[in-house]
């Protein structure tokens, strides 16, 4: 187990592993990236295989937190990876002993009260309407509707579809897929600006570009031209995110912010507990009862 050929080897195989108990893609995608970053991290450290202890996984988090200056959270989702991994090793192979049994899991840092008011996602709407390329405004507001509004998650708004947007005569529904599948009415807001952006949609590719991801629902843009090239991703929906925050004077957006956000409204909106974990897909009550307690 010296090379890194091997390792990235085992990345696979911990990954295929871990869709088979059932993982979330997106849970299976940041395994392996938190994987493949600490890798790199004792390569560039020069730390040998046989060399690992628990105070190597010590020092990587304060690695993480200064020189990456990552979230605690994510510090702590690393944490999780790492140790799983190495647990699977000694799993496979026993006489690998996994180094990283003794080091305790971060706490989870619970996000502080949302500062985020509608007032603020207003402005940040507005803000969008003013962009040059009328797709891609359309294309974000339709997907902060899904976020502030609904509450959908981001790995869902990723794998959606044309075809699980269902528009209706006087309401409209939207299929989500998945281990939490369901289906919701949206509110009319978000059904508004999803039709906008459908429609934008259709002219675009009325023109005769853009048909490799046609089926997909939202996809990222490449350029200064701004052509659609491919499926959104994780990465690319949090900078979108902060990107068009940064602009308004909003630091730090990302989607639990927005989903926290549409608690509040359907909260406000007189949703019992039970409806609104229906609405999101939720087994537990969570920050639903924190937030009825409000």
């Amino acid at each position: 187990m010296g090379s890194m050929q091997v390792h990235t080897e085992d990345i696979r195989s911990f990954s295929h592993y871990l869709r088979e108990k059932g993982k979330q893609p997106a849970t299976t995608e940041s395994y392996a990236r938190d994987l493949a970053t600490f890798l790199e991290y004792l390569q560039a450290s020069r730390i040998s295989w046989q060399q690992l202890e628990p105070s190597t996984l010590i020092f990587y988090q304060k690695y993480l937190s200064t020189e990456r200056q990552s979230h605690p959270n994510s510090i702590r989702r690393a944490v999780i990876s790492i140790r799983q991994f190495f647990r699977y090793l000694a799993e496979r192979e026993t006489t690998f002993q996994s180094p990283f049994d003794e080091v305790s899991i971060p706490s989870r840092q619970e996000s502080p009260p949302s500062t985020f008011h509608e007032k603020q996602l207003q402005t940040l709407l507005l803000s969008l309407q003013q962009d040059d390329s009328v797709l891609k405004a359309t294309r974000d507001i339709a997907i902060i509707s899904l976020l502030a509004y609904e509450g959908i998650k981001a790995n869902e708004i990723i794998a959606l579809r044309w075809t699980h947007y269902l528009p209706h005569l006087h309401y409209t529904t939207i299929k989500i897929e998945g281990k939490r599948a369901r289906i919701i009415q949206v509110l009319k807001k978000t059904a508004e600006n999803i039709k906008k952006y459908r429609a934008a949609y259709v002219s675009f590719h009325k023109k005769g570009t853009g048909k490799k991801e046609k089926e997909r629902m939202f996809f990222a843009f490449q350029g200064k031209d701004l052509t659609p090239y491919k499926s959104l991703s994780r990465h690319g929906l949090k900078y979108m995110l902060y990107e068009r925050g940064e602009k308004v004077g909003i630091a730090g957006l990302h989607t639990e912010i927005l989903r926290e956000h549409a608690i509040e409204t359907l909260i406000k909106m007189g949703r019992t507990p039970e409806e609104i974990m229906a609405h999101l897909g939720l087994l537990r009550l969570g920050r639903i009862a924190r937030l009825v307690r409000k």
